[in-house]
């Protein structure tokens, strides 16, 4: 949560205000930086790159507030979990180290991250019925497309209507013989 110190130490309410609001979105993009990145992989001793970690951290300010929410996809709820919260507690230090001073910027912790109970992704169930209705779009496209590209004839009239003359005699479709193959 942005807020602004006085000098009881209570935060002022920024998000009524234009200026309030322009700082909370300021604060949601230096989360989502270089420095909280390289700070959370040192202090956690990940192994990837800050440029890895931040495709994997979002940052958003929730609506017209003065809420900032930080999230990170990882395969482990778990650390992901460590993740956000090491991110939220440096970056609440670091505002405090920048401007120690009265009327100061403040971004006090409001709520510590919670491994979530499901997976946020993959959704199976979702994703198999896109690819299902996909499917059937698919190959219902690909069925009219064949009739129409198809340019055999379909019956002795139309063959009458294109030649001008009528037809002598037609073979019958052949129907495959019921009798099981094998061997006497």
């Amino acid at each position: 949560m942005v807020g602004q110190k006085q000098d009881s130490d209570a935060p002022i309410d920024l998000g009524s205000d234009i200026q309030g609001l322009q700082l909370t979105q300021t604060m949601a993009k230096a989360v989502g930086t270089r420095p909280t990145a390289e700070e959370v992989i040192q202090e956690l001793g990940l192994h990837e790159s800050a440029q890895d970690f931040l495709e994997d951290l979002s940052v958003e300010q929730t609506d017209a507030t003065q809420f900032i929410e930080v999230s990170y996809k990882h395969t482990d709820p778990k650390q992901a979990t460590r993740i956000v919260n090491a991110v939220s507690d440096g970056f609440s230090e670091q505002v405090s180290d920048v401007g120690p001073t009265t009327n100061a910027i403040t971004a006090p912790v409001w709520e510590q991250a919670t491994a979530p109970d499901t997976p946020v992704s993959p959704n199976p169930i979702r994703k198999g019925l896109l690819a299902l209705v996909a499917e059937i779009m698919l190959g219902v496209g690909l069925a009219f497309l064949l009739n129409y590209l198809d340019d055999s004839w379909q019956s002795s009239e139309e063959v009458e209507q294109l030649s001008g003359v009528s037809p002598f005699g037609f073979i019958p479709g052949l129907e495959e013989s019921k009798v099981k193959k094998g061997y006497a």
